[in-house]
Formats: structure tokens, C-alpha cells, sequence
């Protein structure tokens, strides 16, 4: 089964509405899983997060850049499921962290040095 198939199969239901999630970062692994959860038609990615200021407002993929600062708005005004984030990144400053705790989303790490076909038992393992 395929990495895609897993993620349909084990979260994304096709008898319940697609979640909503934020990708944190805009580098090669953040593009490639963004590229492919909007091909397979599994999720609706609400935000790209950067902190470089040269990119905020831009679209990636149809998808608007925001900074680490408005993720706690994006969460609620969306009804974020997911935040997913490639190890390393370092896009959230801790307070942003601080705030994010009060609100009800998963919290998905990922390690952008292994394949598609791990992020998705990953992520089905962490949800």
C-alpha cells in the first residue's frame, strides 16, 4: 500500500470532511508532502509557516505564507487538526510553543531524511 493510500485510509476518511492543516516550513520536504496531500485530495492545507519576512504573504501551491505569530489564530479560525513539522526546522519560537498548548490540534513531527512512504506511518502512528 502506498503512502497516500495510508494516509486515506487511516485519516483522512472519505465519509468524514477533510482536516485542515498547517505545513510548518517551505523547504523541499514541507513542498513535497504539502504537493502530495493536495494531489491525492486528502487535506486542505490552511498555511504554509516561515519566518523570513520575504516570504510572508506569498503563495505556494494556491497556499498563503504566514509567520510563526499567526498560527494560534489560523488554528482556531480554521479548526486546525494538524500542524505538521519536518525535524530541524526550528520555525516556532517557544513562546509561540507556549501559546499553541492551550489549544486542541495534533502536533505531528516528521524527519525529512526518510521517505514519503515513513512520513505517512508517522503520521498514522502519531494520530
Amino acid at each position: 500500500m502506498s503512502w497516500l493510500q495510508c494516509l486515506k485510509t487511516k485519516l483522512f476518511k472519505l465519509s468524514r470532511p477533510k482536516p485542515n492543516i498547517i505545513v510548518v516550513g517551505i523547504d523541499t520536504p514541507s513542498y513535497r508532502l504539502a504537493s502530495h496531500l493536495q494531489q491525492a485530495d486528502l487535506a486542505n492545507i490552511i498555511a504554509f509557516i516561515d519566518d523570513e519576512p520575504w516570504t510572508n504573504r506569498t503563495d505556494i501551491l494556491g497556499v498563503t505564507v504566514r509567520y510563526p505569530s499567526d498560527l494560534s489564530a489560523l488554528i482556531e479560525k480554521w479548526q486546525v487538526t494538524s500542524v505538521i513539522e519536518f525535524d530541524g526546522n526550528d520555525l516556532i519560537p517557544d513562546n509561540v510553543r507556549e501559546e499553541l498548548k492551550r489549544l486542541s490540534f495534533e502536533y505531528v513531527l516528521l524527519d525529512s531524511a526518510i521517505t514519503p512512504d515513513h512520513w505517512a506511518h508517522q503520521i498514522k502512528v502519531s494520530l
